[in-house]
């Protein structure tokens, strides 16, 4: 809750916070039972070339299929290539696979960026009947959603930690670091929900451990249309730094996830 003080002096730097513009994609999700294997998706079925292993986690058990982006699929933007798909797969133990802060040895996740695509349909796997059983997720297991598109801006939100270049007084920024959104008159998003690229929007502060990897690759956010729950109504992020974002070397980001 902003106190009526504090968006007084917030609208003398409205134009600042506006200067944080930046483009991301929302995503769209929608119940579906016909996905084909490259689709953009969430849930069910990955995209697999047979001459491909299963993505396998750090005691080579078969890892969760989260979602999977073609890039052929979205709209126009400055963010992705034009082709490609990448993929997210998690862990089914307490935290998803994001691991305990500050001990990467116990991260439990991978992204996979298929650079070419396999055409040939004889070559791909249509459905999977290997995996095994999971136990703990975010999803209803078997569940798909379909992804529609949409360009959007949004601005910094108040506890990203670089909001200090933007909002020169102290003890404004401490006031703004609890909040996950600007005050509703200031007509300007924060880009809370699924999407692509854009800012980061925790619920608390930004994750010391991620250090330089702050930009966005995937937000999901739990959402009860899909049955997806993070811990208390929380929001997944997949983050990277701005060399590998520009190298395209989605592997390298960090998986991470925070509530209520």
């Amino acid at each position: 809750m902003v106190s009526s003080s504090l968006s007084e002096i917030l609208k003398f730097y409205r134009e600042s916070i506006l200067s944080t513009t930046i483009e991301s994609i929302l995503l769209n999700p929608y119940k579906s039972s016909q996905t084909d294997i490259y689709q953009s998706k969430i849930g069910g079925v990955p995209y697999l070339p047979k001459n491909k292993p299963y993505p396998l986690g750090k005691k080579q058990q078969q890892l969760f299929f989260l979602s999977q982006i073609n890039f052929a699929e979205l709209p126009n933007n400055h963010i992705f290539p034009k082709q490609g798909i990448l993929q997210f797969f998690i862990n089914d133990d307490l935290l998803y696979g994001k691991g305990v802060l500050g001990i990467p040895e116990t991260k439990d996740f991978k992204i996979i960026y298929h650079r070419e695509v396999e055409s040939d349909p004889t070559k791909v796997w249509n459905e999977i009947t290997f995996v095994r059983e999971f136990k703990n997720l975010p999803l209803v297991f078997n569940e798909v959603f379909a992804l529609n598109f949409e360009i959007q801006k949004e601005v910094m939100p108040p506890n990203h930690p670089k909001i200090s270049e933007y909002i020169n007084d102290l003890e404004i920024v401490r006031q703004v670091k609890g909040l996950r959104r600007w005050p509703d008159w200031l007509e300007i998003n924060v880009g809370i929900g699924h999407k692509l690229g854009g800012y980061a929007n925790f619920f608390h502060d930004f994750p010391h451990h991620a250090g330089s990897l702050d930009v966005l690759l995937f937000q999901l956010d739990s959402d009860s249309n899909m049955n997806c729950v993070w811990g208390d109504l929380g929001t997944a992020y997949f983050l990277l730094s701005i060399e590998k974002m520009l190298e395209k070397n989605y592997e390298m980001s960090i998986f991470y996830w925070d509530s209520y």
